[in-house]
């Protein structure tokens, strides 16, 4: 048995609490189920994809996952069980970060173990207010730049009479979720690097507030008589400004895995600085500037012909002879004795 197979399996008998609170969580419809396809995800990218080479510093590598369980241990009895499921799961992520990637901690696999646990309901009690507020000033700012005298009040929207709340559905939590669950996937799909990954859910967590002030402003005209549309286009709204937020988010991470390919496409290549980079083995070697003008000066010196007789005279009286070879930048001479 490897040692990854001994440390995970002591992890998850180590934890054996929170797996009976998770799946009872998870199925008493006190939250969404969500937890299972961040959990099923996991799974399948470390099933399908092939594990990376660990790093030589091997004890380092170790010393998270152990650091992460002892951490569980000391907490357990005064943790609650959700704070508990979350110390687990990181634990877990340094392990199978340690295993898939070679790394300590791998942002993405990480974030998905933690979206994996039922926190839905926990965001909405503790997020989904202040959200509301957010998305509802957002709001009456975007209609009075259309022309609409709209004004906030708490949560509520009030125009010309007409008070148009936001409710717990509109304050994005689920769409939140989902698109934070869609950043770390294609990080782990990539492989980006902690700083990528880190710039992608920044980039997520701004598309994903401003998409849903944009849809919560879209059903504003239908909520408040301004136009009918029949009931369906409240749900087709959010269908359509979630995917436009998911074309958003893969633009972006394609172009961090773009910029990655580029800098690798590169270091093929002779820089400007004389720097030769070579992908063999995923080392790079390097040749100084002098190293290749040393060797074109070699060159152009044994196919040389232009020796000057009466140069070979008089620095070398004895039958000696003395060549000048003029470098092809121009800089100067080098003298060649022979």
């Amino acid at each position: 048995m490897s040692q990854f197979a001994v440390l995970l399996l002591m992890q998850l008998l180590a934890f054996w609490p929170v797996w009976p609170w998770y799946v009872t969580r998870m199925l008493d419809g006190s939250d969404e189920p969500l937890g299972f396809l961040a959990l099923g995800t996991v799974l399948a990218l470390c099933w399908l994809q092939p594990p990376q080479p660990s790093s030589p510093d091997q004890p380092r590598l170790l010393l998270w996952p152990l650091l992460s369980t002892l951490g569980y241990v000391l907490g357990y009895a005064y943790l609650p069980p959700l704070l508990r499921a979350a110390l687990a799961m990181l634990a877990l992520g340094c392990t199978l970060s340690r295993y898939w990637c070679g790394r300590a901690y791998h942002v993405g696999l990480g974030g998905l173990l933690l979206l994996a646990l039922p926190l839905v309901a926990s965001l909405q009690f503790y997020v989904g207010y202040p959200l509301r507020l957010v998305t509802a000033a957002l709001t009456a700012l975007l209609l009075r730049l259309s022309g609409f005298a709209v004004y906030q009040e708490g949560p509520g929207l009030h125009w010309g009479g007409l008070t148009v709340g936001v409710d717990a559905p509109c304050s994005g939590i689920y769409m939140c979720w989902t698109g934070v669950y869609l950043a770390l996937t294609l990080a782990c799909v990539y492989r980006l690097s902690t700083w990528q990954t880190w710039h992608a859910l920044a980039v997520a967590l701004v598309v994903l507030v401003l998409g849903n002030t944009l849809r919560t402003a879209a059903l504003f005209y239908p909520e408040a008589g301004i136009v009918v549309l029949p009931p369906w286009v409240h749900d087709g709204v959010g269908v359509v400004t979630f995917l436009a937020i998911a074309l958003v988010l893969g633009s972006a991470i394609r172009h961090h895995v773009g910029a990655l390919v580029g800098r690798h496409a590169c270091g093929a290549l002779v820089t400007e600085h004389g720097t030769w980079e070579s992908r063999a083995g995923g080392q790079s070697t390097a040749r100084t500037q002098s190293e290749h003008e040393r060797k074109a000066h070699n060159q152009a010196w044994r196919g040389s012909d232009h020796r000057d007789p009466r140069t070979r005279e008089r620095n070398h009286p004895d039958g000696a002879w003395a060549t000048h070879l003029t470098r092809g930048d121009g800089a100067g001479r080098v003298r060649f004795d022979g």
